[in-house]
């Protein structure tokens, strides 16, 4: 065992990647080495991730690991708001509640359709999707 003689800043160790995922990117889809194709040459062994959902649901901090034949490897070091993450989209009679941006925010889709938008929370939307709904049975 080899004690350390000297402390370095971690700046000098590995680099820290953030970036936002659309709302339609879920949890499980981040912590695919696959969903970094596009940018795995730009990464080293330790460097960190740091992903954030835009709508909200999640946020994780994973370090990666690449091997001798440049397969990348991921480690999950924090996950929060997976729970909601994993949770199904709400659905009535064809209607469903996405995340569609700063501009639309949350919304009532059916289909391919825009129902309606500007709802700012999740809950929000949801409700007004039930009512829609029930106008809709009536």
């Amino acid at each position: 065992m080899k004690l350390p003689v000297m402390l370095k800043r971690a700046d000098y160790l590995w680099n820290t990647f953030g970036f936002v995922v659309d709302a339609q990117t879920t949890l499980d889809d981040v912590l695919k080495p696959e969903f970094y194709v596009n940018v795995k040459e730009q990464l080293k062994t330790l460097d960190v991730l740091h992903v954030v959902s835009a709508s909200g649901e999640f946020e994780a901090r994973m370090r990666a690991f690449l091997t001798k034949e440049g397969v990348l490897k991921l480690r999950i070091l924090e996950v929060h708001g997976d729970e909601a993450a994993a949770e199904p989209a709400p659905s009535v009679d064809g209607l469903t509640v996405q995340w569609a941006g700063k501009v639309h925010k949350w919304r009532i889709m059916a289909g391919t359709e825009i129902v309606s938008h500007g709802h700012s929370s999740k809950g929000e939307a949801t409700e007004a999707m039930t009512s829609l709904a029930m106008q809709r049975a009536a």
